[in-house]
């Protein structure tokens, strides 16, 4: 369930903050525990420090350096490290001092790699569980699906982040060069060539800024591409799990669960197609969604036809997310009943 919502909530987050929010809070109550971070590495030094945290004291003081030993393993490994295997292996014992204390203050039970293109971007650190119990192997395997489907998330909103600042450079470039512009020709009115050589400037600021639009129209439409590959990850961990239960009535509740997550990952494919990157040719995705139901679920082909009505009707992604599950439900019972 944890999974799901961070998927299907995330996925329209670009803001760092609100995004490491969401997440913490998800990880704390799924988990039952008080202390929670996120490091996030660094561009440019390659360090890594806090982007979001829940429960510790004096955060903006801990990091960890490019080559510190926890972060030389989790590259060389890509999987969790645990507090007794920080005690036990030796490649920890010549921690200095300070770094000791920072692990103590940062009371971590649990790292956890964020990899995004086979690189370490950040680091889950989770503290103990409230029922002193240790994070078994379930929790290990549920947390680093959530990193493999976080690590995009939070590299996707980072370099929005960055476009933006870039935008926003660029406009107070604009907005000092219209300066520039007045006070020159307020003095040098006459003179022609000055006024070329600032409309030859102005143009080349405005074409930065219209690549500037272009690169984000880019990036949003890798995001929407990436968070349907992350769904459809776990649509096809959901396929793997099914296939060692015998249960009918959890089987069908894996299945249902399948559906629902390739509704919204169908979403999401759609809005990558789409031109504006806003909303969805709405009665398209139902034709496309109805057709995988019918393919899935169709148990007598040919006693079932499906005919659609419907109006040119564009929907952004809060409307389309709850009617495609709405819809992917009374198909469903449709075929089946």
């Amino acid at each position: 369930l944890m999974l799901q919502r961070l998927s299907g909530v995330s996925a329209s987050i670009l803001d760092l903050d609100k995004l490491g929010a969401l997440i913490l809070d998800e990880i704390s109550t799924a988990m039952h525990i008080e202390t929670v971070a996120i490091f996030l590495k660094n561009a440019g030094t390659g360090s890594f420090h806090i982007m979001a945290h829940k429960g510790l004291s004096e955060p903006q003081k801990l990091s960890f350096r490019e080559n510190h030993p926890i972060i030389l393993w989790l590259i060389k490994h890509q999987r969790a490290l645990t507090q007794t295997n920080i005690d036990l292996f030796p490649q920890f014992k010549s921690l200095w001092a300070d770094e000791k204390a920072d692990l103590q203050k940062i009371n971590a039970e649990l790292m956890i790699p964020l990899t995004a293109k086979n690189d370490l971007v950040g680091v889950f650190a989770l503290g103990p569980k409230r029922s002193e119990q240790p994070y078994s192997l379930d929790d290990q395997l549920t947390l680093i699906t959530l990193a493999n489907q976080t690590a995009m998330t939070i590299e996707n909103a980072r370099l929005y982040w960055e476009l933006q600042k870039t935008n926003e450079a660029l406009l107070e470039a604009h907005d000092i060069l219209e300066t520039r512009v007045v006070e020159r020709t307020a003095e040098l009115g006459e003179t022609n060539q000055a006024l070329e050589e600032e409309i030859v400037e102005r143009k080349r600021v405005q074409e930065k800024m219209e690549a500037a639009l272009d690169e984000k129209e880019v990036l949003l439409k890798e995001i929407h591409h990436r968070v349907k590959n992350n769904l459809q990850i776990i649509s096809s961990l959901l396929s793997l799990q099914s296939r060692k239960i015998e249960d009918p009535t959890s089987l069908q509740m894996f299945q249902e669960s399948q559906d629902r997550v390739r509704s919204m990952a169908l979403i999401h494919a759609k809005l990558y197609e789409s031109q504006d990157l806003a909303s969805i040719d709405f009665p398209n995705y139902i034709r496309s969604l109805t057709k995988f139901l019918f393919e899935s679920h169709m148990q007598y082909p040919g006693q079932i036809d499906m005919e659609i009505t419907s109006g040119e009707i564009y929907l952004d992604i809060d409307k389309a997310v709850p009617l495609g599950l709405i819809i992917n439900e009374l198909v469903t019972n449709s075929l089946k009943h």
